[in-house]
């Protein structure tokens, strides 16, 4: 629990809409940072980044983590969501001016990563395939602002 690590600094994980009205005042209290989910919205991000700022916790606490979908065309929207919120952070826009998390561990969410050798042979071994979409997932982001990527 947030407590039993006071004196050390945490990334609590995540606060999202059902969760954050719990978890940022824990990260106040105990002066850790918050990881503020939402799901590919750039307006919901603002609004969080927003609501944890009047909960108190202090600015260089916030980690935005805006998820990410898997390669093809969830990638292209990831992409351009993240190459927006990253330019706007830089261009002066303060809601936005944080650091970027990314569950690339989605890119399992496409059969091509977990499809058994059985069923596609042509792909590969899942234990490289699955690996290699989770990396290219990372990379991809990586090129437009992601600072931190969760992979398995």
């Amino acid at each position: 629990t947030a407590a039993t690590t006071e004196s050390e600094v945490l990334m609590l994980s995540a606060a999202d809409k059902a969760t954050w009205e719990e978890v940022i005042p824990l990260a106040v209290k105990y002066d850790h940072n918050c990881l503020l989910w939402t799901s590919l919205d750039l307006n919901n991000q603002i609004k969080m980044n927003k609501d944890a700022l009047e909960l108190g916790l202090a600015p260089n606490r916030i980690v935005m983590d805006p998820t990410c979908a898997t390669l093809g065309y969830g990638m292209e929207y990831s992409f351009s969501i993240y190459q927006r919120m990253r330019i706007a952070g830089l261009l002066g826009e303060t809601d936005l001016a944080y650091p970027i998390s990314g569950g690339t561990t989605n890119a399992w969410g496409a059969r091509e990563a977990w499809m058994s050798e059985k069923q596609a042979p042509q792909w590969g071994l899942r234990q490289y395939r699955g690996p290699m979409w989770e990396i290219i997932n990372a990379l991809c982001l990586s090129l437009v602002g992601l600072d931190l990527a969760m992979m398995f």
